[in-house]
């Protein structure tokens, strides 16, 4: 096996290689082994332009977390709001109107009840023609109409079971998609262009490996911890 000091400069080629690099366990020469440094070097100064644009990025999108009106997951919650709260009005609405419906229906029947009883009570007075079993009956009427007009409202019930058994939880739920990791190169490309953001990274994918991509998976999480009371 040759020795160190007979092994060529793995750049150069032409002077021996008596300085090994810990990183590439590559032997250079003195001169070379100083270029390769530099050339390190670069790559590390480029590498920190990389990082210095993710922070950017990192502080854009803190930036646009703390602004409701930027985060496109949140206004979507808030249009889904706005559309139950419209539905559950426009629903609450509709009942109300049923309500008033329901109320005309009994007062106008008790009002013809009662016009009835006024027309043949008057009848009755101005002929003289009653009895004492008249009396009883009309007094008999008169107490029902007013017992019928005091628990008028008391004959329209409200029915909201099947709205208590809702789960609330279950409308709307919040997804976390973890996306596949992309070629660090792909993701600084403009319309098929390679802009010097590009380059850079070009140069810097020589010394590293392409990240790792994973399977897409989404984890669900309910907006709320406990189940709606049945």
């Amino acid at each position: 096996m040759a020795s160190i000091d007979k092994i060529k400069c793995a750049l150069c080629n032409e002077r021996n290689g008596k300085t090994r690099c810990e990183g590439c366990n590559t032997l250079f020469c003195l001169p070379c082994m100083n270029k390769h440094h530099d050339e390190l070097g670069q790559q590390y100064a480029l590498l920190m332009d990389v990082r210095n644009e993710v922070k950017q990025s990192l502080d854009i999108c803190r930036s646009t977390s703390s602004n409701r009106k930027q985060m496109p997951c949140l206004v979507e919650i808030d249009e889904w709001e706005q559309k139950i709260i419209q539905r559950i009005q426009q629903v609450a609405a509709n009942a109300r109107t049923n309500v008033n419906e329901l109320m005309i229906k009994h007062m106008n029947e008790i009002s013809d009840r009662f016009e009835q009883i006024s027309v043949h009570m008057q009848q009755q007075q101005k002929e003289g023609d009653y009895l004492e079993s008249d009396i009883e009956r009309i007094k008999n009427q008169l107490d029902r109409l007013t017992n019928d007009i005091k628990h008028v409202s008391a004959k329209i019930q409200v029915d909201s079971s099947i709205s208590n058994n809702i789960e609330w939880d279950t409308l709307i739920y919040v997804l976390e998609e973890e996306l596949p990791s992309k070629a660090i190169s792909e993701s600084v490309q403009t319309g098929g262009k390679v802009t010097e953001k590009n380059k850079k990274l070009s140069l810097i994918s020589q010394f590293f490996k392409a990240e790792k991509s994973y399977d897409s998976s989404r984890t669900i999480f309910p907006t709320e911890q406990s189940t709606a009371s049945k």
